[in-house]
């Protein structure tokens, strides 16, 4: 729109049709550069990861050293996220061009709480993730404004937001207000995001006047509400029926998720409709440069760990903002195993100096980190894939998962089996989809013992399979792993 205060300098002979709708210019318009502020974007400069001469990268300076960090990043198992990470100060001054300040928002599943970033040197900086919308927001809006202060920014040039998780995008409102309609960029969200999908077939079922009225997850003193099946409304019978939902969720599940579901369109439909104060917000492209003083961001699409989650290469330190891909303390949760493994190795092609992690503290050797991530989960992916071979090919028959996580996972506590499980299905619904492992299931005949084959979606992010699915390997004896 020519007339809008755009923010965004754009490559014309780069835009498609596509990027000309998402940010509301086309060719005749396009290098408009308003006041509001003095971040830059350039679309597609190149098809790869741009070279960086060695003399352009500025060795960076540890600003108060936690050699704990890496010891404790290192080797960290996937069960072990209860445990408490090492503590991080609430702004921490990272290098001369990035400040981490906390999202006051810590937790079990946050860690310390979300580390949110001010980017660059000069008066006017962009902001990384933005903490959550109740919980601590008014103690990181105090502590975010003192250290702008401290170091002479006046104002934001952006707010970038990795993923359209709550602990990330929810403290955008409230910095919108306080510091004006800045442009708020995100990659955009595919039609089958679980939250996007599952509310529009709430809708379509008619089921959210009776979610309505049922209890919410969070106490109003903001802790977990654990209520039971007895605590929701009876539902009639003809909205009953949760067969459609590709999660596999139940009335309890569904219930608290709808909650969550409900801020996470709120949101995303403001953002993408450009609505009053996100009258200036862009939508993110793979392979963009944006610039502010002092600093330099190639953006990077890396799904896995939520549907539209991206990162950031910080080319003056050859550092990458890794969001929740990557974390400074345990490993994350993914929702997709496939396209997971995917962006690592594309972050490991920069062979990154630093991860500042969305969660934990920064992780001082990147590349070495990654490289032992890929591995990690590499090694778990192969003993999976050689425990269903020896079935198939020794004993001639086909597995469960949990028959699966009972033979590999044999020193896990019971009750975190369930997080075993989340993990051998992640890998076997991978292994399908490069047709490595077939997928059964039995007639529902209960009189037959018959199995036929089971067709799973190719591109959803599947929270979670039917655990009667059997399963079987037909790949060649040489995984491709």
């Amino acid at each position: 729109n020519s007339n809008s205060n755009s923010n965004i300098n754009i490559n014309s002979n780069a835009l498609s049709s596509d990027t000309d709708k998402n940010y509301g210019v086309n060719s005749n318009t396009a290098g408009i550069r308003a006041n509001v502020c003095r971040a830059t974007i350039v679309d597609d400069v190149e098809t790869v990861a741009p070279a960086i001469p060695t003399s352009k990268i500025k060795p960076v300076q540890d600003l108060g050293e936690n050699e704990q960090r890496n010891i404790v990043a290192r080797g960290m198992k996937r069960f072990e996220i209860e445990k408490t990470a090492p503590p991080q100060p609430a702004v921490e001054h990272l290098s001369e061009r990035v400040i981490c300040v906390l999202g006051a928002n810590p937790s079990h599943y946050t860690l310390n709480g979300t580390n949110c970033y001010l980017v660059g040197t000069g008066k006017k900086r962009i902001l990384i993730d933005t903490g959550e919308a109740e919980y601590g927001n008014a103690k990181f809006l105090e502590n975010l404004d003192k250290t702008m202060k401290e170091v002479g920014c006046e104002g934001l040039d952006m707010i970038l937001i990795t993923h359209l998780h709550g602990d990330h995008f929810g403290g955008v409102h409230s910095l919108l207000q306080k510091y004006g309609p800045v442009p708020v960029g995100m990659f955009e969200c595919p039609d089958w995001h679980l939250s996007l999908y599952t509310f529009a077939k709430i809708k379509e079922k008619k089921l959210e006047p009776y979610l309505q009225q049922g209890p919410q997850h969070l106490n109003p003193d903001g802790s977990f509400n654990f209520f039971t099946e007895d605590d929701i409304p009876d539902w009639p019978e003809e909205v009953g029926d949760l067969s459609w939902d590709v999660a596999g969720r139940g009335r309890v599940e569904l219930q608290r998720d709808y909650w969550v579901m409900m801020r996470h369109v709120d949101f995303y439909r403001s953002w993408r409709r450009r609505e009053g104060l996100f009258r200036n917000s862009f939508s993110l492209e793979n392979e963009q440069i944006i610039t502010t003083e002092g600093a330099t961001l190639w953006v990077m699409f890396t799904p896995g760990h939520s549907e539209n989650h991206g990162c950031f290469v910080l080319q003056e330190e050859n550092a990458q903002f890794s969001g929740d891909h990557v974390l400074g303390y345990g490993t994350t949760v993914l929702m997709d195993l496939q396209t997971y493994m995917l962006s690592l190795r594309k972050m490991l092609k920069f062979k990154p100096t630093r991860l500042y992690c969305g969660h934990g503290p920064y992780i001082k050797d990147g590349t070495d980190l990654l490289t032992r991530y890929i591995a990690h989960r590499e090694a778990r992916e192969k003993q999976v894939v050689n425990y269903l071979k020896e079935f198939t090919f020794e004993k001639d028959t086909f597995l469960r998962s949990s028959e699966i996580v009972d033979g590999i996972y044999l020193d896990t506590p019971a009750a975190r089996k369930v997080l075993a499980r989340d993990n051998v299905e992640k890998i076997l619904l991978k292994q399908w989809r490069e047709g490595h492992v077939q997928c059964y299931i039995k007639a529902r005949d209960p009189y037959t013992t018959m199995f036929s084959e089971f067709k799973l979606p190719m591109n959803v992010f599947v929270r979670r399979l039917d655990p009667t699915l059997r399963w079987k390997y037909v790949g060649k004896a040489e995984s491709s792993l």
